[in-house]
C-alpha cells in the first residue's frame, strides 16, 4: 500500500486580494470561477494517479473561501479530501502557504509521499509517475531532489516557462534551473525525514510581498540542490507541472521575462 498526502493552499476572496496584478482582478467571479475550474482539473488529474492506492488532499482556505464547497468532492472517487480553514485577520494572507508544514510533520509516519501546490497549479500524473519511480534512487545517490518546472500555455497552445527565463547547461541527463521556484514540489516519506530535521522547514522569516514566504513555501528543500530530469532527445523536462492561472485567456508574456522561454529551450 502506498499513500500520499497533499496539501493545497486555496485562498479566495470576493471583496479583499493583496495579490491583484497584472491587469488580473482576483476577487472576480470570472477569476475565482475560472480558479475553481482549475482545482477541479487538478482533482481530475489526482484521482487518475495510479502510483498511490491511498490518496488524501488537504485544503489550506481562509475562512472566507466559500468556493470551495462548490466542489462536489464525491466525483473524485479514488481521493479523500479535508478541508482546514485558517483565519488571516491578525496574519498576513500570503502566510496561508506556511500551514500545510505544521500538518506534514505530524504525519511523517503516516504517508509514503507527501506534496504541495499552489491553488492554479497542476501535476500531471505522468510526472508523479516518474518521480514516485526515480527520486528515491537519485537522491541516495546524489544528496539532490527534483523540481518540477511550471509551464504556462497561451491560446495557441505554444508551452512556455512561467517561472524560468533563460536556459541551463545540460549536466548529463539533469539541468540546475536558475529558478528552482514552481510553486509546488512533490518528496517521500525517506527525503521528508531529512527536510524535517533542517531549517528551511520551518524558516517562516521572510516578507510578505510577492517574491517572499510564498516563493520560498513552493521552493521545497532548500538545503539540497535542485535539479529538472530532462528528456536529452526532445530537449524538454520529464518532469512538469500547469501554471494554469496565467494561462489560456489569462496568459501574457511578462515584463520580466517570464512567460517567454519556450519549452524545448532549457538547455544551452
Amino acid at each position: 500500500m502506498t499513500s500520499l498526502l497533499f496539501h493545497i493552499s486555496y485562498y479566495s476572496n470576493s471583496k479583499k486580494r493583496v495579490d491583484n496584478k497584472n491587469n488580473i482582478k482576483k476577487t472576480s467571479i470570472e477569476y475565482r470561477n475560472f480558479i475553481l475550474g482549475n482545482i477541479r482539473k487538478f482533482l481530475r488529474e489526482i484521482d487518475l494517479y495510479t502510483s498511490f492506492t491511498k490518496k488524501v488532499v488537504v485544503f489550506d482556505i481562509n475562512i472566507e473561501n466559500t468556493d470551495i464547497y462548490k466542489i462536489n468532492f464525491k466525483e473524485y472517487s479514488s481521493i479523500e479530501v479535508k478541508i482546514k480553514q485558517y483565519s488571516f485577520e491578525n496574519e498576513h494572507p500570503f502566510r496561508l502557504t506556511t500551514k500545510h508544514r505544521f500538518s506534514m510533520i505530524k504525519e511523517i509516519e503516516n504517508f509514503d509521499w507527501f506534496g504541495y501546490s499552489e491553488d492554479d497549479t497542476i501535476i500531471t500524473n505522468k510526472t508523479i509517475k516518474y518521480i514516485v519511480s526515480h527520486l528515491n534512487l537519485f537522491y541516495r545517490e546524489e544528496k539532490k531532489v527534483f523540481t518540477i518546472p511550471r509551464m504556462v500555455y497561451n491560446k495557441e497552445g505554444e508551452y512556455f516557462y512561467s517561472d524560468i527565463i533563460q536556459p541551463s547547461p545540460l549536466r548529463g541527463k539533469y539541468i540546475s534551473p536558475r529558478n528552482r521556484f514552481g510553486a509546488c514540489w512533490v518528496y517521500s516519506r525517506e527525503i521528508m525525514k531529512d527536510w524535517v530535521e533542517t531549517p528551511s522547514f520551518f524558516n517562516f522569516n521572510y516578507p510578505n510581498i510577492n517574491g517572499g514566504i510564498r516563493v520560498k513555501m513552493g521552493s521545497g528543500f532548500m538545503e539540497r540542490v535542485a535539479l529538472i530530469p530532462m528528456d536529452i532527445k526532445k530537449k524538454e523536462p520529464l518532469i512538469e507541472s500547469v501554471h494554469l492561472g496565467y494561462s489560456g485567456d489569462y496568459y501574457f508574456k511578462h515584463n520580466s521575462g517570464f512567460h517567454t522561454l519556450k519549452k524545448n529551450k532549457l538547455c544551452l
